[in-house]
């Protein structure tokens, strides 16, 4: 019965709401820092639909580019990407509100891979985080929050058993070789940093590169722990960092989103009670008694 009480999330809706919708606030905020909101686009825009077939019938639809090139609807979508999270965080009992945001984010996750990324995919594991919160309360929401950890997981064992399938693991100088190839042009603009003078050196010593990858691809399979147990979250949210760190160095891949969503994803039912708590949030059950009456 513990065990049980200890994992229901259901019970922490409200508080896992708050914090994730302050979450996706930050993305976009990000995002308008970054000018990378539709209404901040310069034409023309050139965009990258690849093999992708969902892009390809956002794109053949006529959405996309109604969106790129509609001044008005470019500047209602992309208000609505700060106001819908903003209303669930106050509407945390409505569903509506929850449907609509997911629904507008995944359009601006196919926006973003299209026009501004080019098959990134920064956005994709923030979007399914957002999918949960579509369920009603009780025991589906519960379920779907689990999933979105266990989806983490899988997409990290799977990175790792690729990259043994298809060599890259046992590619001896495969540090070295991202360094050069990803890092070459911020060496070049940047002769005098500090960071291109300890890229010098690394390359100097490319033992360090390739080890530092091989321990990368080994974060990676770490994951694979997380589908037997959660005892080890703590350390699987560290080498979510690592991993994070460790690619932005040595690739210029800035993966934040996806780090931050991670954290949330294998924070605690714990936790999030200490943190419901703090910010004096009410619990679920508190919100059906109210509803009832």
């Amino acid at each position: 019965m513990n065990s049980i009480k200890q994992h229901n999330f259901n019970d922490y809706r409200s508080a896992i709401v708050k914090v994730t919708m302050l979450y996706f606030m930050g993305i976009f905020l990000l995002r308008l820092c970054s000018r990378a909101l539709p209404f901040q686009l310069n034409q023309p825009v050139l965009h990258n639909v690849n093999f992708d077939f969902t892009e390809g019938i956002f794109v053949a639809s006529g959405l996309s580019g109604f969106l790129l090139q509609n001044t008005v609807a470019n500047w209602i979508f992309s208000l609505s990407l700060f106001l819908l999270p903003v209303l669930c965080f106050f509407k945390s009992s409505a569903r509506w509100p929850f449907v609509l945001f997911s629904l507008v984010f995944f359009i601006y996750t196919l926006f973003n891979n299209l026009y501004v990324t080019h098959q990134q995919h920064y956005l994709h594991f923030a979007w399914i985080i957002s999918i949960p919160f579509v369920a009603r309360p009780g025991k589906g929401f519960d379920l779907l929050w689990q999933g979105v950890r266990y989806y983490a997981c899988w997409f990290y064992t799977m990175a790792f058993l690729l990259k043994v399938i298809n060599g890259s693991f046992f590619q001896e100088a495969f540090g070295e070789i991202t360094i050069k190839t990803q890092m070459a042009s911020y060496i070049f603009a940047h002769p005098h940093s500090v960071q291109t003078h300890l890229y010098t050196w690394l390359l100097q010593h490319p033992f360090w590169l390739n080890a530092g990858a091989k321990f990368t691809f080994l974060l990676e399979g770490v994951f694979i722990i997380g589908f037997f147990t959660r005892k080890s979250d703590k350390w699987l949210t560290c080498a979510g960092f690592l991993i994070f760190a460790f690619t932005a160095f040595s690739s210029d891949v800035f993966f934040i989103e996806q780090f931050v969503a991670i954290t949330i994803a294998f924070t605690s039912p714990a936790v999030w009670q200490k943190w419901g708590r703090w910010l004096s949030f009410k619990s679920a059950s508190e919100d059906k008694v109210y509803h009832c009456n």
